[in-house]
């Protein structure tokens, strides 16, 4: 029986559960750090304090919510690791509910083989439909 309800964890975020973090990327010119909401993001050694656009097959650690660049021209990020967080999502994946997602190249995501890790795992996939193609990703 298919289950409809009102019910949605998008956008139930933990203040709690955000850092800022230096973010490994070079924006192209005259690209906007606006591009950069939403990617998700994995732990990056090369730098202290430091986080890069998910690769293919990398876990998650959260996504961004804010991104700019400091007076230096470094980019730094505010990252949500709590919550109910919109994602974007790979053209073409389905974001199977129920999985663990993982990077899929440039901070999309995409649904992992199983429910591999009980702390992060796609709660939604309603915003497949919409030109932005996200899914709401749980992060515990």
């Amino acid at each position: 029986m298919a289950m409809t309800s009102n019910v949605t964890l998008r956008g139930t975020s933990l203040h709690e559960g955000r850092f800022t973090f230096n973010l490994v990327h070079t924006l192209a010119a005259g690209v906007s750090t606006d591009t950069l909401m939403g990617l998700g993001v994995s732990i990056d050694t090369t730098a202290n304090n430091a986080v890069h656009l998910a690769a293919d097959g990398e876990a998650l650690i959260g996504a961004i919510v804010i991104a700019e660049q400091d007076m230096q021209g470094n980019l730094v990020c505010t990252v949500d690791t709590l919550g109910g967080i919109e994602m974007q999502v790979l053209a073409a994946d389905p974001a199977t509910r129920g999985t663990t997602p993982v990077g899929a190249g440039g901070g999309k995501i995409k649904a992992g083989v199983s429910l591999t890790d009980k702390r992060v795992w796609i709660a939604s996939n309603a915003g497949l439909t919409s030109a932005a193609r996200t899914a709401t990703v749980m992060f515990l």
